[in-house]
């Protein structure tokens, strides 16, 4: 049973055991200054001669009910992101040896013995991918002390494929982005 079940249920029990002690109960707060029944005006229905415990069930079974309602309003696109890396002069390198980074890390990364990268996640209806990622990051060092990394600035690279300036994106699609192939920078590690 999902969660968001759950939460109808209880805020409709709720609702149900407030309504039936609003309707049922005879038991009413009295104003110690006057001695009559205290009235609660409450929109929709009115003035009522009722309990105050009563009516604070029925509204708060309303409110879960409601914030149940507006989070399962709010849904997810499910966005892949794709590329590839390649080094300079076509050098031999274990692609799956490296570490693929984005921030935040709620993405489904890999990489490929080829080089080629898939980030795959959930954003927010209505967001794109550069709201929330900014950078794509790779990095791998191999053991002759090679260090192979390249960056992706992610928003502008968009903003460039827009454009229709030098980008780095080869598509853009309502949920997708695919990337050229990134040439990534070499540097050597000092022995020491």
């Amino acid at each position: 049973m999902s969660g968001e079940m759950v939460l109808y249920g209880l805020s409709t029990l709720i609702v149900l055991l407030g309504g039936m002690s609003l309707i049922l109960q005879k038991v009413y707060k009295v104003d110690s200054a006057t001695g009559e029944k205290t009235t609660v005006e409450i929109p929709l229905f009115g003035k009522l001669s009722t309990n105050y415990p009563a009516v604070v069930f029925v509204f708060i079974g309303a409110a879960l009910a409601t914030y149940t309602l507006n989070k399962t309003m709010e849904v997810d696109d499910h966005w892949v992101v794709s590329g590839s890396f390649r080094t300079p002069n076509a050098e031999a390198i274990n692609w799956e040896r490296g570490n693929l980074r984005v921030s935040p890390k709620k993405y489904h990364m890999s990489v490929s013995p080829d080089g080629t990268f898939e980030i795959q996640g959930e954003i927010k209806k209505g967001r794109k991918f550069e709201e929330e990622v900014k950078q794509i990051t790779y990095e791998n060092c191999s053991c002759d002390g090679k260090v192979f990394g390249a960056s992706i600035m992610a928003e502008s690279e968009y903003n460039g494929f827009i454009k229709k300036e030098k980008s780095l994106i080869e598509d853009a699609g309502e949920n997708t982005r695919r990337y050229k192939a990134v040439e990534v920078n070499i540097a050597h590690r000092q022995a020491q």
